[in-house]
């Protein structure tokens, strides 16, 4: 999906709502509650593609808004 976006950035039709919504849609994933370490892994996965779609559609901002993982420091 990002690639499919970014190649429709390129060639000019993306449209600002397009992108707009893009970003809305990143901040969601961003917020979805991921508590095991199976799914903080997904998590890790997600922010990284998350990142990748931000710096393509706005280079010039900074995100901070990425989850930190909390995997246990012991194993049970």
């Amino acid at each position: 999906m990002i690639d499919n976006l970014k190649e429709l950035g390129f060639s000019g039709n993306m449209f600002v709502t397009t992108r707009e919504q893009a970003l809305k849609t990143c901040e969601d994933i961003l917020q979805l509650k991921m508590e095991d370490v199976k799914m903080q892994l997904i998590t890790m996965y997600l922010s990284s593609q998350v990142a990748r779609l931000r710096r393509f559609l706005d280079a010039e901002r900074v995100w901070n808004d990425y989850p930190e993982p909390h995997f246990p420091l012991e194993p049970k």
